[in-house]
């Protein structure tokens, strides 16, 4: 079972991190991304990496900027989604799910959008 843990900033995630004993995925913004990123480094976590990175971004300044700094990691296995916009909440849901499901081998089933978002 899954189970979901938010978390507002970067230090949270660092000591949820230290604990963490599960599979996890990174839903963040690009504000925290940098830091998270170097919370996993600092603790030499690199064997504990998440399934996937989805990084949301308020708009194509900072989704630029954050391409760029995705393009200066080292090669990984567990790949970065950038996201532009917040979109509501019930389609940012339903593509963090379809995120999950895809790196995860079509394990979870995704409900299909409702009307009111598409």
């Amino acid at each position: 079972g899954a189970e979901l843990v938010c978390l507002k900033k970067a230090h949270q995630f660092q000591q949820w991190l230290a604990h963490a004993e599960k599979p996890y995925v990174l839903f963040t913004d690009w504000r925290e991304v940098k830091q998270c990123n170097e919370a996993m480094t600092i603790q030499g976590l690199d064997d504990q990496r998440p399934k996937f990175t989805s990084i949301f971004c308020v708009d194509g300044k900072q989704q630029c900027r954050a391409q760029r700094w995705a393009s200066t990691l080292p090669e990984r296995k567990n790949p970065i989604h950038i996201n532009i916009g917040l979109p509501s909440s019930e389609s940012t849901v339903n593509r963090f799910l379809q995120q999950v499901s895809e790196q995860l081998g079509n394990i979870i089933q995704v409900p299909p959008p409702s009307p009111l978002t598409q």
